[in-house]
């Protein structure tokens, strides 16, 4: 009975994104983006970002996945903040 509620699972961390801060600036509002872009559209079970920035290349450059995962990301980069609502 004295159990901790469960973490809602919007504040868990997501188990396949890992952030390591290598200097580079790191914009939180992408790192949200990125996460629920992962979960929702491409249900990618092993993705690692490495650092996230304020450009979308240098990004494109830190995602450890393929070209076209990289790729799309990028396409939809925009759709990502759109969704955004809160």
């Amino acid at each position: 009975m004295d159990a901790p509620d469960p973490i809602p699972k919007a504040e868990q961390p997501a188990p396949h994104l890992q952030l390591e801060d290598r200097g580079a600036p790191v914009n939180k509002d992408l790192m949200v983006n990125i996460r629920a872009f992962f979960w929702t559209d491409l249900e990618v079970a092993q993705v690692e970002v490495i650092a996230i920035t304020e450009d979308i290349s240098s990004l494109s450059q830190c995602l450890a996945g393929t070209a076209e995962q990289v790729q799309h990301l990028q396409t939809s980069h925009m759709a990502m903040h759109v969704m955004d609502t809160h």
